[in-house]
């Protein structure tokens, strides 16, 4: 199988591949075992370039970058090939990564979080700049060589979860639960931005009202349709009547009606749903995981309500196309950001150096970011270490 799109970076003077040791004129060996009867380190740099802000979803050059842990080498797939391939272990795109399993890949594999790095940040949960910006990869090297032993991590796979937040709990989440009472509520300070199937359409919307018993939930929307260049200044209003038993509802932002989830596959726009015990509430846009849509997405909560319209360019006024993402698998790599983005107004990525655990159908192995650029300065080109324990 061809592989292309990785640099080494040698850590060790003789160092061939993962499992392979160096050997001298003093001790010649004929097997695969290091000299220090230890595991070496692997330093690669990896090209994860594809998927940035102008790159259409549909593009096959768009796509995720799959990685061979047991190998050290890329595996060169296509999205569609790599969602049947159960070779690759880890899979880089820009700042996403995913893993092999679960909701991500036809694979086992899982991962954990073995060091938090808790000192990057302050007491309040943000970064703190002086801490990340004199941190290095040789510096943050004890943190990686500190990580010996997984046996009590909680080791995950990857899992399906819609980017607009209905966890029932904190200031994001559409839906909430109180504890007291047992009784979930709608919170209409959380809104989101939603773009349509095709692209053409977005909303403004938030959730209104839910009446727990029926699983009834009202959406208020304010609609840009194609051609529009303003989100309408009268509000759409739709109440979803999911019914006690629980699933799901439609609604498409073109005809500004209900439709159905399964006959108009590729063009309902939001959907609301209700497991059937009721303690699982998600909101999905169509594309990426419900749906056969191509362009559907959203943005998560915003803080504000001042935005006018969505498109290109510059205004207070104006959402940028570009924040909107469609729904993806979600797991530790994503749940614990491995980097921190413009630290004192520098439009840049510090990686936080946390080591993460990534267990496979052969080891376990631990792994951190060192870096998002290569060596003159293009994004997208990570540079890891990893090794198995």
């Amino acid at each position: 199988m061809e592989r292309r799109n990785l640099k080494y970076i040698l850590t060790a003077a003789c160092l061939s591949f993962l499992f392979a040791g160096c050997s001298d004129s003093s001790d010649e060996r004929d097997d695969d075992t290091p000299p220090n009867g230890e595991t070496p380190s692997n330093t690669v740099q990896i090209d994860a370039s594809a998927g940035g802000v102008s790159a259409s979803p549909t593009d096959p050059l768009n796509k995720y970058t799959y990685f061979d842990l047991d190998t050290g080498r890329v595996v060169e797939l296509t999205d569609a090939e790599a969602a049947l391939d159960t070779v690759w272990d880890i899979a880089f795109k820009r700042t996403k990564t995913k893993i092999n399993g679960g909701a991500s890949g036809p694979g086992s594999v899982t991962a954990a979080l073995a060091d938090e790095q808790d000192d990057f940040y302050d007491a309040a949960g943000d970064p703190d700049n002086n801490v990340f910006m004199n941190a290095t990869a040789e510096s943050e090297e004890a943190a990686f060589d500190g990580f010996t032993d997984a046996s009590t991590l909680n080791f995950v796979a990857d899992e399906d979860k819609p980017r607009i937040d209905g966890s029932l709990q904190g200031d994001e989440t559409w839906a909430l639960y109180d504890s007291v009472s047992h009784s979930i509520s709608a919170q209409p300070d959380a809104w989101n931005i939603v773009k349509s199937a095709d692209g053409k359409a977005f909303a403004k919307l938030h959730v209104t009202n839910i009446i727990q018993a029926s699983r009834d939930i009202t959406l208020e929307m304010f609609i840009q349709q194609d051609g529009e260049v303003v989100f309408d200044a009268t509000a759409t209003e739709w109440t979803a009547s999911i019914g006690q038993g629980g699933g799901s509802r439609c609604f498409d932002f073109e005809s500004e009606s209900e439709v159905d989830c399964t006959t108009e596959s590729a063009g309902w726009d939001v959907m609301v749903e209700v497991s059937t015990s009721g303690y699982e509430w998600n909101m999905w846009t169509n594309g990426g995981i419900r749906g056969s849509g191509q362009e559907g997405g959203s943005y998560g909560a915003i803080q504000s309500t001042d935005f006018n319209y969505i498109g290109v360019g510059d205004g207070p006024e104006l959402f940028p196309e570009r924040y909107l993402e469609a729904d993806a698998p979600t797991g530790v790599f994503i749940e614990n950001s491995w980097y921190a983005y413009n630290l004192a107004g520098n439009h840049k990525l510090w990686p936080n150096y946390r080591v993460f655990a990534v267990g496979t159908d052969i080891a376990i192995y631990k792994l951190q970011f060192l870096s998002y650029y290569d060596e003159t300065g293009e994004s997208g080109n990570l540079t890891i270490r990893f090794k198995a324990l």
